[in-house]
């Protein structure tokens, strides 16, 4: 199987969901244009060679040996572990050894700066491949109980760009024993008044060497009121205007649990900031969104600023999926795309449309490796009046992606 690294959006999702629906179906896979739509250059980087190196090792598969190094724009792997596979095209590159052991430990390290999710990613079906219910391997990943992965995750210590320095441990293991399958899920609440928001979680960091700590106090503080006021301002407000729609006051009625870990020690190179805002719902969706700070020279009007634009745009984006009636988040949505493909029956989940590149290439790669998938929108975008709503008051149009499973046993 050839895979264009230059379709879509062009970057290292293409690499990682071919070696995901690779490892899934046994097929071997050849990348090709690696990265080629990126402004800096294409091929490989340390983060794409390391997330390629663990599946390989979870998989106990093989790669062409001149295909595996910093640059290279074509990959050439076999799930399977057969050289033999390989013949005519070089020496292969075997990381097998561990592919027929259940449970274990795998240890990644990017070297660089480096996205520990993207790289946990790409681990976390093949990692499930090997996992057993008690005997756990690993990684990372938001929302798969539904699939029937159990999943667990620490950060032991944050790292920001560009000198990095983060680190997680993270647990996967299947939520039944014997269990072979990946099971289908159906996310399809929407807008249906009997769904009901249940929590409202925020969590994040705010630290570096050279962050004062009064500063970086005063900067969590107005992280957190800043959510409580955009988020909870609806119950409050409701008797200044004439309309407030449900799905917004039930942001207000529900639980919150906000939570900033305070400035860390001096060993923290850089300074940074994440923050994670999700919502669940009863039956057991969630929409999520997040914001990363960017390099930035310390000053404290420069850090408050851009504190504040990131949460402007986050709290947006949960209100937009909010009133859409989304069950998955835009990033969620092709994240699942490689689950929904290996799960035993139909599944099928809401987004706010349109689609995104990274949706619409995750689909294209699955659908070569036997995916069938649709998209469709449901609910067209309208413009509704909802005073005090921050943003444009225009609603989403709210799309299906739907999937027939290939039950793919493992």
């Amino acid at each position: 199987m050839t895979v264009d690294g230059a379709q879509g959006e062009g970057g290292g999702q293409v690499l990682r969901y071919a070696m995901t629906c690779s490892a899934l179906t046994g097929i071997p896979v050849r990348v090709i244009n690696i990265r080629a739509n990126r402004p800096k250059g294409g091929g490989l980087r340390a983060q794409h060679l390391e997330s390629a190196k663990i599946v390989a090792e979870l998989t106990g598969g093989c790669f062409l040996e001149k295909s595996l190094t910093e640059g290279s724009t074509e990959l050439v792997f076999d799930p399977r572990g057969s050289a033999a596979s390989l013949s005519g095209r070089g020496s292969a590159a075997s990381l097998s050894g561990r592919g027929t052991r259940r449970g274990g430990e795998i240890q990644g390290h990017a070297s660089t700066a480096a996205s520990i999710t993207l790289m946990l990613q790409a681990a976390l079906i093949p990692a499930y491949m090997r996992s057993t219910e008690n005997d756990p391997v690993h990684v990372v990943g938001p929302m798969v109980r539904h699939f029937g992965i159990h999943l667990d995750v620490k950060c032991r210590r944050v790292g920001y760009y560009p000198r990095g320095g983060g680190s997680v441990r993270a647990t996967v293991s299947r939520t039944s024993a014997g269990r072979e399958r990946l099971q289908g899920v159906q996310l399809v609440g929407g807008r249906d008044p009997a769904r009901k928001v249940e929590f409202v979680h925020v969590h994040g960091y705010f630290a570096g060497r050279p962050i004062p700590q009064d500063t970086a106090e005063g900067v969590i503080t107005l992280i957190e009121h800043h959510m409580k006021e955009e988020l909870c301002e609806f119950e409050n407000k409701q008797d200044e205007f004439h309309k407030y729609d449900e799905r917004l006051l039930q942001l207000s009625r529900a639980p919150y649990e906000i939570n900033f870990r305070r400035p860390l020690p001096d060993s923290l190179k850089d300074v940074g900031y994440g923050i994670v805002a999700a919502v669940g719902y009863n039956d057991g969706s969630v929409v999520g969104a997040d914001c990363l700070s960017d390099k930035f020279e310390f000053d404290t009007v420069v850090v408050w600023r851009k504190v504040d634009d990131d949460l402007e745009r986050l709290t947006a984006t949960i209100l937009n999926d909010v009133m859409a009636g989304a069950t998955v988040d835009i990033h969620m949505a092709d994240m699942c795309v490689p689950l929904m493909m290996a799960a035993e029956g139909t599944s099928a989940v809401l987004f706010r449309g349109p689609p995104s590149s990274h949706l619409e290439t995750a689909v294209r790669i699955a659908s070569q490796f036997g995916g069938k998938f649709s998209m469709k929108e449901l609910i067209p975008a309208a413009t509704e009046h909802c005073p005090g709503w921050p943003g444009n008051h225009k609603v989403g149009a709210l799309w299906e992606l739907r999937c027939e499973g290939l039950g793919l046993s493992f």
